[in-house]
């Protein structure tokens, strides 16, 4: 590209170099407070829209408020029953919430169960328990800990009732508590003699004798703080540094989430593929900041930069597969208020199309971004005319889309999804016709016959770029996300599967009064998160169906006119034949690969059955062996929807 800026000449060279950059990302935010005419209020949980949380004593009320939202301040519900003097909501989901509540100023706190209501309350304390407390609840689940007259506590479920409590304190472990609990399991830690009185990271399933550790070795302690679609995130106990944890059902699974310039970081919740928490350190001014992850320590994203200033330090505690984020800032007086952090997914109705803001904090070139707004459903920015340019623009005209400053303190501008071949037309990614155009002045001008890329420069107009590193110059730092119609995601949980199911691919069919409409394939995503355009608006229902697994229908949904979210389902292995069910066929495959494994020259060779070894490693843990057999016998004569 070249061009006159404030009177400076420059032309930016490409050079030849392979650059791989890295794939951190974060969808712009809207910050939402829900103090409103509260004195002080903080947020701990969140779930398909609802934010659950605490009031803190106002000028009214000298007690603290139990409190369910919907997104905004005036949304909130108050679930202070009757006969309670203060309450507070640890966790929701499933339409319920639960928590704790006092009797009396100074009496026990006991675990408390709502459904959306302060009538609905239910007293989960154990009849002969001096006090109790609940942290979670997964489906009909609720899980905590109960006080024994002896002062210790031990972790216990409920089912809905009091009378319900299973104690799940194992043997060796004097002191337990459940923090979270998702898919069937339940963690949180445990402490005595076989942890040498030290906290450790603990997983359940229903029992105290299911009980495992998860506490990584060549740490102190350790405590699992949130779970979901089978990642667990805690922290762990360095010498005097507390470091925020990753686990994936396992003590050798964890992942080290600390990153660099924090001195201690905890993580306290996840989703289908965030994790948040907060740290502080040299980088954060040694202040308390709210970070989020995706999956590892370099990925980690401060969200207290997107907060207005006058809030001083945050601390991010809850998220839902939505990509809400929820927990509380502090400002200047010290004063406690309820945030979120809300994904802008935005709708522009003149041309019925939605946009999402992406914002890569290290950097990422052209093709690294069209590759990821298609795993993400959509595809680079096509603006098609001069208010639909406007408002692309707009929600990327923050610096931090931006590359740093070059030479000139000049900056490239983030990408769009226009593009050329050597002395070819410019076309866009989504295959409409490249019309309208807004051109820097000057522009294009394809310097060496190598600028072939969009992208935006000096305010919302266009340059013409190589998409590849530039002398003197770092990448912009995020792209625009078109969808034509609103995305719609989910979560998937593929049964047997050893390892995360990042990458496996889903085919998913769009039926419309009874016939077929659409067919495309989906990429998973790590921990299950998967999200497409739908091909039509209107009522539909989905077939998805993974590789080797039996395909499932959706309900019936309107699609196209709003997100759909929660999209979720379990599937269960066999299909290996891909016919939909489980029958003699798939043993058949399989016994002709019986003990492959993945190194095997023939390994991804597909023989005169028509598969390859490859395609029998039902549980994806790279060999052809009896537990694929088991597989197959459990479901045996199984058919999918």
């Amino acid at each position: 590209m070249g061009g006159v800026r404030n009177g400076f000449f420059v032309k930016w060279l490409s050079v030849s170099v392979a650059v791989t950059c890295a794939v951190t990302a974060h969808c712009q935010f809207q910050v939402i407070d829900l103090s409103s005419a509260y004195n002080e209020s903080y947020l701990v949980c969140a779930d398909r829209g609802y934010q659950g949380g605490t009031v803190v004593a106002t000028s009214s009320s000298p007690y603290n408020r139990a409190s369910l939202w919907h997104g905004s301040a005036a949304s909130r519900v108050d679930l202070n029953p009757s006969g309670y003097t203060s309450c507070g909501v640890h966790d929701i989901g499933s339409g319920t919430q639960v928590g704790f509540g006092y009797t009396s100023e100074n009496g026990p706190v006991h675990a408390m169960l709502w459904a959306g209501s302060a009538a609905s309350a239910v007293d989960l304390n154990p009849s002969n328990a001096p006090g109790s407390s609940a942290y979670c609840v997964d489906g009909s689940t609720q899980g905590g800990f109960y006080y024994l007259p002896s002062g210790e506590f031990h972790a216990v479920i409920w089912h809905g009732s009091a009378g319900s409590a299973i104690d799940l304190n194992p043997a060796g472990i004097t002191q337990s508590l459940v923090n979270t609990a998702a898919d069937g399991f339940q963690f949180g830690y445990g402490s005595g003699p076989v942890t040498s009185n030290y906290l450790h990271a603990l997983m359940w399933r229903g029992t105290a004798k299911s009980a495992t550790d998860l506490h990584p070795n060549g740490y102190l302690m350790s405590e699992v703080q949130g779970a979901s679609h089978g990642v667990q995130v805690g922290y762990a106990l360095s010498g005097n540094q507390y470091r925020a944890m990753l686990w994936r059902g396992s003590k050798s699974s964890y992942v080290d989430l600390n990153p660099i310039g924090i001195t201690s970081s905890f993580a306290t919740d996840c989703s289908a593929n965030l994790q948040v928490g907060y740290g502080y350190g040299p980088a954060t001014g040694n202040i308390t900041h709210a970070f989020f992850w995706r999956g590892t320590a370099a990925s980690a994203f401060d969200l207290h930069s997107l907060l207005p200033p006058q809030y001083v330090t945050s601390s991010a505690i809850g998220c839902d597969d939505q990509g809400n984020i929820v927990g509380r800032a502090t400002d200047s007086t010290g004063s406690s208020h309820a945030v979120i952090w809300k994904p802008i997914l935005t709708y522009y109705g003149i041309t019925q199309k939605w946009f999402q803001p992406v914002r890569f904090p290290a950097g990422i070139y052209w093709q690294e971004s069209q590759n990821y707004a298609v795993l993400q459903g959509g595809y680079l920015a096509c603006p098609s005319n001069a208010l639909e340019n406007e408002a692309v623009y707009n929600l990327v005209a923050d610096l931090s889309f931006w590359s740093d400053p070059g030479v000139g303190d000049l900056r490239i501008g983030p990408w769009l999804g226009g593009y050329h071949d050597y002395n070819q037309p410019w076309k866009w990614v989504n295959g409409s016709t490249f019309g309208y155009t807004n051109w820097y002045p000057g522009q294009p001008d394809y310097y060496l016959g190598a600028y072939q890329k969009l992208g935006y420069y000096d305010g919302a107009q266009w340059e013409d770029l190589p998409g590849t590193p530039l002398t003197s110059y770092g990448p912009p730092k995020g792209f625009v996300i078109e969808y034509d119609r609103a995305p719609v995601t989910g979560v998937v949980n593929l049964e047997d599967l050893v390892g995360d199911s990042d990458g496996h691919k889903m085919t998913v069919e769009t039926i419309q009064n009874g016939s077929v409409v659409g067919t495309q394939q989906v990429t998973i995503q790590s921990g299950g998160y998967y999200r497409f355009t739908p091909p039509i608006s209107g009522q539909v229902t989905f077939r998805l169906k993974p590789k080797h697994w039996l395909g499932r229908l959706s309900a019936p949904m309107t699609v196209g006119t709003t997100p759909v979210y929660d999209v979720d389902s379990t599937f269960l292995n066999g299909d290996l034949d891909g016919d939909n069910s489980v029958t003699v066929f798939d043993y058949l495959v399989l016994s002709d690969y019986f003990d492959a494994a993945e190194g095997d020259l023939n390994w991804g060779s597909v023989g005169s059955n028509g598969f390859a070894p490859k395609d029998a490693d039902l549980d994806d843990d790279g060999s052809v062996t009896v537990f694929d057999y088991l597989i197959i016998s459990k479901n045996f004569d199984l058919f999918g929807e």
